[in-house]
């Protein structure tokens, strides 16, 4: 095995793996039909490989692209690379198997043990596909499924993510109805999990981030009308994303409901990667936060255990927790459920935040116990598909 950028090491392979990201510009957030695509950088790329490798090779992709992509646009690029360099086309081989990577301390662990979809542009290529994945793969308890198309392959992909993205879609409207009721979302829920057919119903929470849910939806509406002449959208699921890309706004509507003007007001949010204990940052919902709060003025203060750069923003972040002790704070926001944040007990909650006076727990961090206690100490406490909290600081008022 060996690291290199060199374009001949591509003649070397036996198996060549692409594993590009394929991005969506979004021109508007909050109008899923105004977004760009393109394949240019993506298919530059293949080009390379194109005019690189040997006959005989196994090419695997693996990047989540629009379904049709390996057909009808990796495929041709090989075709004409060959018909230029006087090589049979036959010989080469080509695959589709999507990755279902997780961040974090578990990615080795989420390559090996879970289940692969894959396919191929003929048997021979599907044959040499399944070989290489099982190379790797816990197949014995995490068996390959072998789909009949590359097409179809593709749109596991995004298919899967699309169905995820608009399950949490779904529960947004959930969550505004629970606060207005006062009823305990979180509650409700675990009762509806008992049924067998409803395990997977999402939970409320702060909002979408990271690389898949936030544009796999828009490569199946992109795939549908350009590769394939749909008429129309994908409209179920391009309008997930909307609802989606602004579920923050939820968030920020009750820090405004609490606190009205938000100008020199000292508000920290505890939480800037996307997902609980991982240092990843993209598209991370905590950013249209952070902007619409610097936007009215607020003074912020910001953290994370894990992240020390926040890459989208340019700003250096103290990962260390007690900093915040010597800061201000009128209103605190937890948005990521960290291990830290969750083991924070009242006591902490106070000498790490001095001089709160609200707490706002946008993902489920705080349980009820510490809630009533957080009240107790006269400090307003609510939280997103929380609505059971109202009653603690109407008691207390």
């Amino acid at each position: 095995m060996l690291a290199t950028y060199s374009e001949h090491s591509y003649s070397k392979a036996d198996i060549v793996v692409v594993d590009i990201h394929l991005d969506v510009t979004k021109r508007i957030l909050g109008n899923p039909y105004e977004y760009e695509f393109t394949y240019d950088g993506f298919s530059r790329s293949i080009e390379v490989v194109a005019n690189n490798i040997s006959p005989n090779t196994l090419c695997v992709i693996e990047s989540t692209v629009p379904p049709g992509t390996t057909a009808k646009v990796i495929y041709p690029i090989f075709v004409e690379a060959f018909r230029k360099r006087k090589l049979d086309i036959n010989k080469f081989h080509l695959a589709h198997s999507y990755e279902r990577v997780m961040p974090g301390r578990n990615c080795m662990d989420s390559i090996v043990n879970f289940y692969r979809v894959y396919s191929g542009i003929n048997k021979e290529s599907e044959t040499m596909a399944e070989e290489f994945l099982k190379s790797f793969i816990n197949t014995k308890d995490y068996p390959l499924y072998r789909l009949h198309s590359t097409t179809a392959s593709e749109m596991a992909k995004v298919l899967e993510n699309s169905y995820r993205a608009m399950n949490i879609a779904f529960i947004e409207e959930w969550t505004e109805y629970a606060e207005e009721t006062e009823v305990d979302l979180f509650e409700v829920i675990t009762a509806i999990r008992m049924r067998p057919t409803h395990k997977n119903i999402m939970s409320p929470g702060f909002g979408v981030g990271g690389y898949c849910l936030s544009k796999d939806p828009l490569l199946a509406d992109w795939s549908y009308k350009n590769l394939f002449n749909g008429d129309g959208h994908l409209k179920m699921s391009v309008e997930a994303v909307a609802t989606n890309d602004l579920m923050p706004n939820y968030t920020f509507d009750l820090l405004k409901r609490e606190v009205g003007n938000l100008k020199d007001k000292h508000i920290t949010i505890l939480g800037i990667s996307y997902l609980n204990d991982v240092a990843d940052t993209r598209c991370s919902p905590t950013g249209l936060f952070y902007d619409k709060c610097l936007g009215e003025g607020a003074n912020v203060n910001l953290h994370d255990p894990l992240v020390t750069f926040w890459e989208e923003k340019k700003l250096q972040i103290n990962s260390e927790i007690n900093h915040l002790r010597v800061k201000k704070h009128d209103v605190a926001i937890f948005t990521v459920r960290h291990s830290l944040y969750l083991d924070m007990t009242v006591d902490d909650i106070l000498s790490t935040l001095p001089g709160v006076k609200v707490v706002i727990d946008a993902n489920n961090i705080i349980s009820n116990d510490t809630a009533k206690k957080l009240s107790d100490k006269n400090i307003k406490i609510i939280g997103v598909g929380k609505g059971q909290l109202k009653k603690l600081w109407k008691n207390n008022e």
